[in-house]
């Protein structure tokens, strides 16, 4: 995959080549943009996670270094390292959102390059696509 959103961005640009009779290429741009922004987004919603998961391991595996002596110990240590890797609940709301907004941009662009003109002229793109909080 690539590295940046601005080089994806062009992988996406070149697999959804529209047709030629869409009449706004501009707009036409705009919701693909949408719906790139949101597969990027998605995929690396996982970086963040990940990094947690390894902070938490990591400050459960250096902060006992003597030997287990007990199975009081032993089950301190373990539960320290499963709760390294707890999903945040974030990451559950994070995945929702996201699978939602993806259905949305591109139930938007398919409307947008397929449905009747009249969809066009009622529903055209936000004025602001790329940006969603």
């Amino acid at each position: 995959m690539p590295q940046t959103f601005e080089e994806f961005l062009d992988l996406f640009y070149r697999a959804f080549v529209p047709p030629r009779e869409v009449r706004e290429l501009f707009h036409d741009q705009l919701m693909l943009r949408q719906v790139a922004q949101t597969v990027w987004d998605r995929l690396h919603l996982y970086e963040r996670q990940v990094q947690q998961e390894n902070a938490r391991l990591d400050a459960a595996l250096q902060k006992d270094t003597q030997p287990v002596e007990s199975f009081k110990e032993l089950r301190a240590r373990t539960y320290a390292v499963q709760a390294a890797f707890q999903i945040e609940p974030w990451l559950t709301t994070a995945l929702v959102e996201l699978d939602t907004y993806l259905d949305q941009d591109v139930r938007r662009l398919v409307k947008w390059r397929y449905g009747p003109p009249v969809y066009r002229e009622v529903c055209p793109p936000p004025p602001n696509a790329t940006t969603r909080q």
